[in-house]
């Protein structure tokens, strides 16, 4: 979960997610109040399988920022957290 908000500190927002397993793990973050992210519902599809639509994570917030720095001693992860809850 914790390298998800990692790889997270490193993108540009808004980041579009597919991957089932990492949209479980993005479901976790969002719950602890560590990233803002729209993560639609599963649905049951036309042919009767469950599908996950992908999701949109908007911003790490000042939480998701602290729980970083708090594996590494640099100032600049905590530079560039501010004003990324909403995107770029």
């Amino acid at each position: 979960m914790f390298e998800t908000l990692y790889r997270l500190s490193l993108a540009r927002f808004p980041v579009n997610v597919a991957d089932r397993r990492q949209i479980e793990n993005l479901r976790k973050l969002d719950a602890a109040g560590y990233v803002r992210a729209f993560i639609p519902p599963p649905h049951v599809d036309c042919d009767d399988c469950m599908r996950q639509d992908p999701a949109t994570v908007l911003g790490i917030t000042p939480q998701g920022w602290s729980i970083l720095g708090r594996g590494s001693n640099s100032e600049n992860s905590h530079r560039r957290g501010r004003g990324l809850i909403d995107g770029p």
